[in-house]
Protein backbone atom coordinates (compact mmCIF):
# COMPACT_ATOMS: atom_id res chain seq x y z
CA UNK A 1 0.00 0.00 0.00
CA UNK A 2 0.83 3.35 -1.03
CA UNK A 3 0.28 6.18 0.91
CA UNK A 4 0.77 10.35 1.14
CA UNK A 5 0.49 12.22 3.96
CA UNK A 6 0.56 15.91 4.31
CA UNK A 7 0.92 18.32 6.62
CA UNK A 8 1.34 21.66 7.30
CA UNK A 9 4.32 21.95 9.25
CA UNK A 10 7.48 19.29 9.45
CA UNK A 11 7.29 16.65 11.93
CA UNK A 12 3.74 18.35 13.22
CA UNK A 13 2.33 14.87 12.68
CA UNK A 14 4.41 13.30 15.51
CA UNK A 15 2.82 14.85 18.32
CA UNK A 16 -0.77 13.22 16.85
CA UNK A 17 -0.15 10.30 15.00
CA UNK A 18 2.11 7.54 16.25
CA UNK A 19 0.99 4.61 13.63
CA UNK A 20 2.73 6.37 10.68
CA UNK A 21 6.06 4.98 11.69
CA UNK A 22 7.72 4.95 8.25
CA UNK A 23 5.64 7.31 6.67
CA UNK A 24 7.81 10.54 5.58
CA UNK A 25 4.54 13.32 5.88
CA UNK A 26 5.62 16.09 3.15
CA UNK A 27 4.74 19.56 4.33
CA UNK A 28 2.83 21.86 2.57
CA UNK A 29 3.33 25.07 4.93
CA UNK A 30 -0.29 25.90 4.21
CA UNK A 31 0.72 26.91 0.89
CA UNK A 32 -1.53 25.73 -2.28
CA UNK A 33 1.12 25.71 -4.67
CA UNK A 34 2.97 23.36 -2.78
CA UNK A 35 0.11 21.45 -1.91
CA UNK A 36 -0.32 21.00 -5.17
CA UNK A 37 3.17 19.79 -5.90
CA UNK A 38 3.41 17.33 -3.50
CA UNK A 39 0.78 15.80 -4.34
CA UNK A 40 1.72 15.90 -7.96
CA UNK A 41 4.90 14.55 -7.55
CA UNK A 42 3.11 11.77 -5.45
CA UNK A 43 1.00 10.67 -8.16
CA UNK A 44 3.81 10.60 -10.86
CA UNK A 45 5.84 8.40 -8.88
CA UNK A 46 2.57 5.78 -8.53
CA UNK A 47 1.02 6.43 -11.61
CA UNK A 48 0.60 5.60 -15.62
CA UNK A 49 0.31 7.86 -17.43
CA UNK A 50 2.68 10.04 -15.48
CA UNK A 51 0.56 13.57 -14.49
CA UNK A 52 1.42 16.77 -15.89
CA UNK A 53 3.55 18.77 -14.32
CA UNK A 54 2.81 21.33 -11.72
CA UNK A 55 2.56 24.39 -13.30
CA UNK A 56 -0.38 23.54 -15.37
CA UNK A 57 -2.16 22.30 -12.04
CA UNK A 58 -1.72 25.41 -10.55
CA UNK A 59 -2.90 27.30 -13.55
CA UNK A 60 -5.96 25.41 -13.33
CA UNK A 61 -6.10 25.38 -9.60
CA UNK A 62 -6.18 29.13 -9.41
CA UNK A 63 -8.88 29.58 -12.74
CA UNK A 64 -11.14 27.05 -10.87
CA UNK A 65 -10.81 29.18 -7.80
CA UNK A 66 -11.30 32.59 -9.16
CA UNK A 67 -14.29 30.70 -10.87
CA UNK A 68 -15.76 29.16 -7.74
CA UNK A 69 -17.74 31.99 -6.13
CA UNK A 70 -19.55 31.66 -9.43
CA UNK A 71 -19.69 28.04 -9.74
CA UNK A 72 -20.85 27.75 -5.83
CA UNK A 73 -23.70 30.58 -6.33
CA UNK A 74 -24.97 28.50 -9.21
CA UNK A 75 -25.77 25.55 -7.05
CA UNK A 76 -26.89 27.45 -4.34
CA UNK A 77 -23.76 27.36 -2.02
CA UNK A 78 -22.04 30.52 -0.85
CA UNK A 79 -18.18 30.17 -1.34
CA UNK A 80 -17.21 29.71 2.50
CA UNK A 81 -19.93 26.64 2.82
CA UNK A 82 -17.61 24.51 0.01
CA UNK A 83 -14.37 25.13 2.25
CA UNK A 84 -15.42 23.82 5.36
CA UNK A 85 -14.42 19.84 5.92
CA UNK A 86 -18.32 18.76 6.39
CA UNK A 87 -18.87 21.19 2.44
CA UNK A 88 -16.34 18.88 0.99
CA UNK A 89 -18.65 16.55 -1.02
CA UNK A 90 -20.56 19.59 -2.30
CA UNK A 91 -17.04 21.44 -3.03
CA UNK A 92 -16.33 17.98 -5.39
CA UNK A 93 -19.50 17.87 -6.91
CA UNK A 94 -18.98 21.39 -8.09
CA UNK A 95 -15.38 20.72 -8.86
CA UNK A 96 -15.42 17.73 -10.81
CA UNK A 97 -19.09 19.58 -12.81
CA UNK A 98 -16.17 22.55 -13.51
CA UNK A 99 -13.47 19.80 -14.97
CA UNK A 100 -16.14 18.02 -16.89
CA UNK A 101 -16.81 21.24 -18.55
CA UNK A 102 -13.16 22.14 -19.10
CA UNK A 103 -12.67 18.51 -20.52
CA UNK A 104 -15.70 19.30 -23.09
CA UNK A 105 -13.79 22.12 -24.49
CA UNK A 106 -17.10 24.52 -22.98
CA UNK A 107 -15.28 26.32 -20.90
Amino acid sequence: MRLLVLEAEPSRHQKTVSDLAGVDPKAHGHSDERLIGCVRDFLAGHANPRPVGSTPLRASYNEFRAELPDLAAAQGFAPAELERPEGFTDWYAVAAAWLRRKASGQG
